[in-house]
C-alpha cells in the first residue's frame, strides 16, 4: 500500500505583487462593467425591451473584448517572445538575451532575467567545456606523438590514449551543436 501524502496547506498567494495587480485589474473591470450596466439600464427605460437586449449584449461584448485584448496583450506578447527564444535555446542557440520593455509586467521581467541568467551560465559552461576539450585534445595528441615510436612497448597506454582521444572528439561534437559566439 502506498504511503499517504500528508495534508499540506495551500498558499493561494504565491506572488502577491502580480496577484494584487490582477485583483486591482478585476476591480476596475467590474467597476467599468457596472457603470456600463447602469448607463444601459437608463437607456433601457427609454427603449423598448426587444431592442435593448441586443444593444446590451453588443456593448458588453465589445467592452469585455477590448478589456480582454488589452490585458492579454500585455502578457501574450512577451510570453510569445519568451516561447520563441526558448525554442531557439532548444535548437542550440545560446547567443542572445531577452530584452524587456519598461512597461512589461514585473513578473515577465523576472522570468526573462532568470532565463538570461540560466542561458548565460550555460553558454559560459559550454565555452569552458570547449576550451578544456581543446586543451585535452592537444595534450592527448602530444602524448600520443611522444609515445608513438615506442608504442609496441606500451600497448595498454596507447589504447587508453586512443580511448581518451575518442572521448575528446565526442565531447567536441556535443558542444559544436551549441551557438555560443
Amino acid at each position: 500500500m502506498m504511503g499517504r501524502v500528508p495534508n499540506r496547506r495551500r498558499n493561494f498567494l504565491v506572488d502577491t505583487q502580480m496577484q494584487g495587480r490582477f485583483i486591482v485589474f478585476l476591480i476596475f473591470f467590474l467597476i467599468g462593467y457596472n457603470i456600463l450596466t447602469v448607463l444601459l439600464r437608463k437607456l433601457a427605460a427609454q427603449i423598448e425591451l426587444p431592442i435593448f437586449v441586443p444593444i446590451y449584449l453588443f456593448v458588453m461584448a465589445v467592452y469585455i473584448g477590448l478589456v480582454g485584448i488589452f490585458y492579454s496583450h500585455r502578457l501574450a506578447g512577451p510570453l510569445f517572445k519568451i516561447r520563441q527564444i526558448l525554442g531557439e535555446v532548444a535548437r542550440g542557440d545560446l547567443f542572445f538575451n531577452i530584452h524587456c520593455r519598461k512597461e512589461n509586467d514585473p513578473v515577465i521581467k523576472d522570468i526573462s532575467s532568470s532565463i538570461n541568467e540560466t542561458v548565460n551560465g550555460f553558454r559560459d559552461s559550454i565555452r569552458e567545456i570547449e576550451s578544456s576539450s581543446a586543451a585535452l585534445g592537444k595534450e592527448t595528441s602530444e602524448l600520443r606523438g611522444k609515445l608513438w615510436e615506442r608504442r609496441n612497448e606500451f600497448p595498454d597506454v596507447m589504447e587508453h590514449i586512443e580511448a581518451i582521444h575518442r572521448k575528446e572528439e565526442e565531447l567536441a561534437a556535443l558542444t559544436r551543436k551549441y551557438k555560443v559566439r
